[in-house]
């Protein structure tokens, strides 16, 4: 559930793992009358092309029914041309709910990202809003985005992890 992004590239491949997400919600109905808990990680180096420095959304923590803004900024270090791209796994406990390889640059296009590819060197500031479906089944969902440029260098490693379970009595 949880994705959008942040900067130039980033902000492709949040809105990549939120997409997928919001089929696999609308898959499974049952209502969540909790708000959910959620975190973020960059799990890239400084090598790499992109470098994730915050991720924040409204209302926080999300809520079923409620859109939710996504905001994110960060560095892109190296230009970022068509045919850079993202592995994504999103994951409901152990099972493997959506694995799929996403074009960075059409899904920028298509989402109507406010930076377009090719996308240069820079400090980026992105917002982006998703709409939350009212009935979100109850699991703890982590997803992670493995972003590659064109020439097959790693660009960016962010693992999110968001919990719609019922807080245990």
């Amino acid at each position: 559930m949880l994705a959008r992004y942040l900067l130039a590239l980033s902000a492709a491949a949040a809105a990549v793992a939120w997409s997928p997400l919001q089929l696999i919600m609308n898959q499974q109905p049952e209502e969540a009358s909790v708000p959910a808990t959620w975190s973020w990680q960059d799990c890239g180096d400084d090598d790499f092309a992109v470098k994730v420095t915050s991720l924040e959304v409204s209302p926080d923590p999300p809520q079923p029914g409620t859109p939710l803004i996504l905001h994110g900024t960060g560095q892109v270090k190296t230009l970022i041309e068509e045919g850079a791209y993202a592995n994504v796994l999103v994951k409901a406990g152990y099972v493997i709910i959506l694995k799929k390889k996403f074009d960075l640059c059409e899904e920028a296009l298509n989402n109507n990202f406010t930076v377009q590819c090719p996308i240069d060197e820079g400090f980026y500031e992105i917002t982006q809003a998703v709409d939350l479906p009212k009935e979100i089944p109850k699991f703890k969902y982590a997803i992670q985005i493995r972003g590659f440029t064109a020439d097959e260098d790693d660009m960016t490693c962010l693992d999110i992890t968001i919990d719609f379970k019922q807080p245990k009595p």
